[in-house]
């Protein structure tokens, strides 16, 4: 089974002709309602791709509001098994997305009721049943780094893998040995090797299974500390929307890993994933389905 440990939003996602500047005001064309967090995101590519193949688990946290309600709908619908904290009191959590022309974005994130998400959310009972656990870096990482240590401590030959998206300014080396998989895209690698003061076969070398830096349109390269790093190419399309299209990287990766894909495989499928996820408006209305992705 996979779990994944992580923020849950509602989007709200605004068109527009350009990203604004500093100090800038542009004109936005119309304003649509999604759901999101990088977490139920990676949840939901991963429940499309495994078709009942397992099960899925989210664990997170809501607001006791009309969001979560809808938010604990959209997972369930999409083959998701939520465990999710719904606390009074503190709004579901929000993304505020600006897209451009080209289909890029900008994303400002209030966290509401993700910020009371605790280790301890991730319960005994589900770590027994856990053989893969992704985490990203969009809840407090004290309790991402938590949710790892009890899973290894009760289940040390579980898999780790780690979207540190964001990358937090705490972060340091010795949490990472509780990482197997680490995934980031080009700025946040650079961002980690900044913050740790180590370059990328340095970090490869305390993780298990190495590091994937995702390039977008030019697909990834896998690190590892016994070879030389493996490029991996994407599908190129005309990108509608590239909100997710990471996301989807991380879910489908971690899905196709728990059915024992090899990690060159999955990520060369995660690639072509992230790729259609790019090809309409939202977070999670692009991900393919398993037939969609592999044809059968």
């Amino acid at each position: 089974m996979l779990t994944v440990f992580g923020s849950i939003n509602i989007d709200q996602v605004l068109s527009v002709t350009s990203i604004p500047l500093p100090g800038e005001t542009v004109l936005g064309k119309k304003i649509l309602e999604g759901h999101g967090g990088k977490g139920a995101n990676q949840a939901v590519a991963a429940a499309r791709v495994a078709n009942g193949h397992f099960t899925v688990r989210f664990v997170g946290a809501l607001g006791h509001d009309e969001h979560g309600e809808a938010a604990l709908a959209n997972l369930k619908a999409n083959g998701v098994l939520p465990i999710c904290e719904q606390i009074s009191g503190v709004p579901t959590g929000t993304a505020l997305i600006a897209i451009d022309n080209t289909g890029e974005n900008a994303i400002t994130v209030l966290p509401g009721a993700n910020d009371r998400l605790r280790a301890e959310n991730f319960t005994s009972a589900i770590q027994q049943e856990t053989e893969i656990l992704l985490c990203q870096g969009e809840v407090d990482i004290d309790q991402t780094f938590g949710a790892f240590a009890v899973f290894k401590k009760h289940k040390p030959n579980g898999v780790t893998i780690l979207n540190l998206a964001p990358v937090p300014m705490a972060l340091c080396s010795p949490d990472l040995k509780m990482v197997d998989l680490l995934v980031v895209n080009e700025k946040e690698a650079a961002d980690v090797q900044a913050i740790l003061e180590q370059d990328l076969p340095s970090i490869a070398a305390i993780l298990s299974l190495g590091i994937i830096v995702t390039r977008g349109a030019e697909g990834a390269v896998i690190h590892t500390a016994e070879a030389d790093p493996v490029i991996v190419e994407s599908p190129r399309v005309s990108p509608s929307d590239t909100t997710g299209a990471g996301d989807t990287f991380c879910g489908v990766l971690a899905a196709l890993l728990t059915e024992g894909w090899t990690l060159h495989d999955a990520a060369e499928m995660a690639c072509k994933a992230g790729a259609i996820a790019c090809l309409s408006i939202g977070a999670q209305s692009g991900m393919p389905t398993r037939d969609i992705l592999t044809g059968h």
